[in-house]
């Protein structure tokens, strides 16, 4: 996915940001089968996402004069190559102004309600401790970003669905006030 980064106004999910901000964080997990720690939806798109939506309410609060929320940019994990970081930090403002311009409902909700930064940790079974997450809530709204790497026959009996399939069969499966 290198050089393939952008952000995609199809599945905003601001509903899963305002239920983070509302709950004071949450955990994303997803799994990997190519011999990475993390795939690519929580090394680089949950990232890029927090840091979208950070910036956006930023200039929504400023603009509407309701106080002002931290907006630390991107923070992508230390094992993303320097290069790869400063070209998708050149992309986040961008992106943060079409969705603030966008005049969303939903993103202005999000935007009223959020007083500290979505921010990502990243937990591995591999890792010899897990993130101090209570710490870390100082000011922010955590997204814990869990990984397990799925290797050999476990591999070929677990289904993976991709993309837009996982989220059509997640929706056949349960409703929204279920579900959340």
């Amino acid at each position: 996915h290198v050089n393939m980064w952008s952000f995609s106004f199809a599945r905003l999910n601001l509903h899963l940001a305002l239920e983070a901000v509302r709950q004071g964080g949450c955990v994303v997990v997803d799994a990997t089968r190519r011999g990475k720690m993390f795939p690519d939806a929580l090394s680089k798109t949950v990232p890029i996402w927090c840091a979208v939506l950070n910036t956006a309410v930023a200039l929504y609060r400023a603009d509407a004069g309701v106080g002002e929320v931290d907006a630390p940019g991107l923070e992508l994990p230390a094992w993303v190559p320097e290069a790869e970081v400063s070209q998708i930090e050149g992309r986040v403002d961008f992106w943060a102004m079409q969705l603030f311009e966008a005049g969303i409902d939903e993103f202005e909700t999000l935007a009223l309600e959020m007083t500290a930064p979505l921010a990502c940790v990243w937990a591995h079974p591999s890792h010899a401790t897990l993130p101090d997450v209570c710490q870390l809530r100082q000011g922010r709204t955590v997204i814990v970003l869990a990984s397990a790497s799925i290797h050999g026959s476990r591999a070929r009996r677990t289904l993976v669905l991709e993309g837009g399939e996982k989220e059509r069969e997640r929706e056949s499966r349960r409703t929204r006030d279920r579900g959340w």
